[in-house]
């Protein structure tokens, strides 16, 4: 499992968005960084599903700063859908 966190600009097309609609379930999170107020999107998501994830959050927040790191849930069946992804 890989988690994913995505900081775009306020102002910037949200990525939650573009991740929702590829079926990723996604916290976001309203921050203040060096250039103004900016949001993070949390999401985790396997190993696979990484290179739809980035082809999403580039086509829709080309200012956005993704990050992807390596993850192991904390209790088996944490993370599993409660509802279909595609």
């Amino acid at each position: 499992m890989f988690r994913l966190r995505s900081v775009s600009p306020v102002g910037s097309p949200a990525t939650s968005g573009a991740l929702r609609a590829e079926g990723f379930f996604v916290t976001v999170v309203n921050a203040q960084g060096r250039d103004g107020d900016a949001r993070i999107a949390f999401t985790v998501l396997p190993r696979q599903k990484v290179p739809v994830a980035k082809r999403a959050i580039e086509r829709i927040g080309p200012a956005a700063f993704a990050t992807f790191e390596a993850t192991t849930p904390g209790r088996p069946g944490a993370l599993l859908a409660s509802r279909p992804r595609k």
